[in-house]
């Protein structure tokens, strides 16, 4: 065999020997993504408050001798309160599990947008990955009305009918006169009353003259 024919053939036994570790190494760090619906949720606390709800999903793609720990954490840049259930799921194979997320919204909240915000921490021996994700939460609705603009509006109500009331009974205008008679009716009986008395007066005095002159003359 003639040297150029043995260097093809030491070629061709390298490539055979060498073609199995050609192929990539797996990436030893795994890859995780979070997700969170809906992405926008309106609620309306503005007479009671309300425990606005989210379905959240955490997916990881590791390699097959790994295990991985993860930590979700939540919160609210306006303050609400806010949790996730559960807030640990353990990963030993690649897949995807769900959880939970609740925000309080207190009641008399609106007009205010909030916005949450989830994390997601996966551990493994060597390494730790992280990521997170945002959503929108809406307080709308019309805001109640202050207890004592509910009064002042009743009270001038009551106040005038109350007034009226007083002012006008009937029992006023009835109690004040002569057997029961209105004022005006009274004031015409009592002037009809003194003139019959000056009428009755005035009879028994000329009367009273004619006899005299009748005893005169005789």
């Amino acid at each position: 065999m003639d040297v150029s024919m043995r260097v093809l053939v030491l070629m061709a036994v390298l490539v055979i020997v060498s073609a199995p570790f050609a192929t990539a190494a797996p990436n030893p760090i795994p890859a995780m993504t979070i997700h969170l619906e809906p992405t926008t949720q309106t609620v309306n606390a503005s007479v009671a408050s309300v425990n606005a709800s989210y379905d959240g999903e955490v997916k990881v793609d590791k390699m097959q001798y790994q295990t991985v720990t993860v930590t979700l954490t939540s919160g609210m840049n306006n303050g609400w309160t806010s949790s996730v259930t559960p807030a640990e799921m353990t990963f030993s194979s690649s897949n995807s599990q769900t959880f939970k997320v609740y925000v309080l919204v207190p009641a008399g909240t609106t007009g205010i947008t909030g916005t949450l915000t989830v994390n997601a921490s996966g551990r493994t021996n060597l390494f730790t990955v992280v990521q997170s994700t945002s959503v929108v939460l809406i307080a709308s609705g019309t805001p109640k009305p202050p207890a004592n603009q509910t009064n002042g509006t009743g009270q001038p109500s009551g106040t005038d009918s109350g007034n009226q009331t007083g002012s006008g009974g009937s029992g006023s205008v009835s109690g004040g006169g002569l057997f029961g008679l209105s004022k005006q009716n009274t004031y015409i009986l009592t002037a009809a009353i003194v003139v019959g008395v000056f009428a009755a007066a005035g009879s028994g005095i000329a009367l009273v003259r004619r006899k005299r002159r009748s005893r005169q003359m005789a």
